[in-house]
C-alpha cells in the first residue's frame, strides 16, 4: 500500500522544500515499521538542538505515534496496530511539529482543560 506522508514546515527556509513524500508498505505493515522509513530516508526535518517531538496523526488527526528526537523515544498512542486500520482508507499521515517536549506538554494540558494528564488516573 501507499501511504502520503504530510509535516509541518519548521521554519521559513523549509517552506521553499516540498515537505509531503509517498512511501511504500506492505499490507500487514504496523505502526512499527513507520519510523524505520521515515529515517532511513531523512524526511523529518533536522532542527538545531534536536530537542523537538514529532506526532504522527492520521486524517482524523487521531495520534498514532509521538518521536522525541532528543531522546530517540517513539510512544505509541493508538491501540491500532496495522497501518490499514490506522488510516482507515485514507492513506494520508501527517507528522505535526512541536518545537519543544513541553510545547507538546502545553497542548496535552490545553486539551485536557489545563489538567495535568496522569496515566494512572487518566489513561
Amino acid at each position: 500500500m501507499m501511504i502520503h506522508f504530510t509535516r509541518n514546515s519548521v521554519c521559513m527556509g523549509d517552506d521553499c522544500f516540498d515537505n509531503s513524500r509517498d512511501y511504500e508498505f506492505d499490507n500487514q505493515a504496523t505502526w512499527e515499521d513507520i519510523m524505520p522509513v521515515i529515517k532511513d530516508n531523512h524526511f523529518l526535518a533536522s532542527v538545531s538542538g534536536n530537542d523537538v517531538v514529532w506526532v504522527l496523526q492520521n486524517s482524523k488527526k487521531e495520534e498514532i505515534i509521538s518521536y522525541f528526537t532528543y531522546k530517540d523515544i517513539i510512544i505509541r498512542c493508538t491501540t491500532k496496530t496495522l497501518l490499514s486500520e490506522i488510516c482507515d482508507e485514507v492513506y494520508e499521515l501527517h507528522f505535526k511539529y512541536y518545537s519543544s517536549p513541553s510545547k507538546r506538554g502545553e497542548y496535552i494540558e490545553n486539551i485536557n482543560y489545563n489538567r495535568q494528564y496522569n496515566m494512572w488516573h487518566d489513561g
